[in-house]
């Protein structure tokens, strides 16, 4: 039989190997390395396991919400109690480095947000014209500017 010891180094080359003799079977575990892979060739969609942090291109999150949270976007709504037009959130997460949107998510007769503030408390202020109906509904979006 032929053993690797009757062989002498650098007998074995590329041109001599047939096309289909090297199998992955044959290739010692941890052999492949991200340097003998060709750039471009690893399908993202499904060979990637694992959250890929945002310092190399992902989202930093497994979900929409934890991707969101990583990326440091807020979202949520509140429905009113027709009561007045100032509205405070509870806790969101957010400081007064966010930058907050806010609209009317259902039909309402008042449509109007004049102002939409983070605070340092981690609740939103939001500020409409006039008090809006019991059971509008607001949505909003913060996005952290630093």
């Amino acid at each position: 039989a032929v053993t690797t010891d009757k062989i002498t180094d650098a007998n074995v080359t590329t041109a001599k190997l047939a096309d289909d003799a090297v199998t992955t079977a044959k290739i010692k575990d941890a052999n492949v390395t991200n340097a003998k892979i060709a750039s471009g060739t690893i399908d993202l969609s499904s060979k990637v396991t694992g959250v890929l942090p945002i310092a190399n291109g992902g989202t930093g999150g497994d979900t929409n919400l934890s991707a969101r949270t990583s990326l440091g976007i807020i979202s949520g709504s509140i429905t009113l109690d027709g009561t007045s037009s100032t509205i405070v959130t509870s806790d969101v997460g957010v400081d007064t480095g966010y930058i907050v949107t806010a609209t009317f998510s259902v039909n309402s007769i008042q449509r109007s947000i004049m102002t939409a503030i983070a605070n340092s408390n981690g609740t939103i202020t939001i500020v409409t014209l006039g008090t809006p109906a019991n059971n509008d509904k607001i949505s909003f979006i913060a996005i952290d500017s630093n």
